[in-house]
């Protein structure tokens, strides 16, 4: 598709590239890995991945993780369970206070408020956030209670606070990989922290 015509995709897709050569024009030489929630589609995970990695566009290195829960390796994008949405509530109570916001004129939001309403939008959300208990089924011989994480509720939106855990959970695994420990090796001859 077209990312210059007027649907809800163009409008998506000219976000995200003016987002990511923005970032770009800042950190020219920066190897980046690119995290596409894919719980709502894959298709559309895969169509901004393969826009992403399509080598004419001049994005750079640029790669685009696949980390499907099922196994199925061609599949771009990362899945959020209740399991992962709690290890990224440990990342962002562990990260909370190294955050660090990027310089305005270096990433683009959605609308015109600028990077100051994200950065109050963000804080919000972030107070919302709860863990929610969900009562064992009737049907159950055993009476466990689960709990869960969530932002959601009559109107309350948590996607900031997917995206900040969503980053900080896959930075730290890939940073603890092997193949990130490889790299490190060879290109600066020791193991990276």
């Amino acid at each position: 598709m077209d990312s210059n015509d007027g649907s809800d995709s163009g409008v998506i897709d000219r976000m995200i590239d003016d987002h990511y050569l923005a970032l770009r024009a800042r950190f020219c030489d920066a190897h980046v890995r690119v995290f596409i929630e894919a719980n709502m589609s894959f298709v559309d995970a895969h169509r901004h991945a393969a826009r992403l990695e399509d080598a004419q566009r001049g994005f750079g290195w640029l790669a685009v993780e696949r980390h499907d829960p099922h196994g199925k390796l061609h599949r771009y994008g990362v899945w959020t369970s209740k399991d992962t949405k709690n290890e990224y509530v440990k990342c962002i109570q562990l990260g909370i206070e190294q955050l660090r916001f990027a310089e305005p004129d270096s990433y683009r939001t959605s609308d015109a408020k600028g990077p100051d309403a994200l950065k109050q939008e963000l804080g919000k959300q972030l107070k919302f956030f709860h863990r929610e208990i969900e009562e064992p089924k009737a049907t159950s011989q055993a009476l466990f209670y689960k709990s869960f994480w969530t932002g959601k509720s009559a109107g309350k939106k948590d996607d900031l606070v997917m995206v900040l855990g969503i980053a900080l959970y896959n930075a730290n695994r890939l940073r603890t990989s092997p193949e990130f420990r490889t790299w490190c090796a060879a290109k600066f001859g020791t193991a990276c922290p």
